[in-house]
């Protein structure tokens, strides 16, 4: 008699598989409304696209600024060998040229406007 007093009542782990069904149950609802929420996977999906472009931007930003100095320092270059090797009064001829334009930036503009004008129509009536 002493080991049916020490025994689980049939009741007690009718119970206790209850439980045990009631939170596997629970836990897999929890786990498919998860993945039946659209919404928020949409949400998701979103932030990381969103991650991803600014990753991307600001790579190319950077890629694009390291060109730029770059560029930059070989134009730099490239216009100080242009200076060396050229003759004094083309050097000084281009350096007031250079004036004008930045003194007079419409007359300017009007005037390259015109010279484009005039290649177009010569292009044109040769073709």
């Amino acid at each position: 008699m002493n080991e049916e007093r020490h025994s689980i009542d049939p009741a007690d782990a009718i119970r206790a598989d209850r439980d045990e069904a009631r939170q596997q149950l629970a836990e897999t609802a929890a786990e498919l409304a998860a993945k039946l929420d659209v919404q928020a996977r949409a949400k998701d999906r979103v932030r990381a696209a969103e991650h991803t472009a600014r990753t991307k931007v600001d790579q190319a930003k950077h890629k694009a600024e390291d060109t730029a100095a770059q560029v930059k320092s070989q134009a730099q270059s490239l216009a100080e060998q242009a200076r060396q090797a050229a003759p004094e009064p083309v050097v000084h001829g281009g350096q007031r040229a250079v004036d004008i334009a930045r003194n007079q930036p419409i007359p300017v503009a009007a005037a390259a406007a015109l010279l484009a004008l005039l290649l177009w129509l010569i292009l044109r009536q040769r073709s």
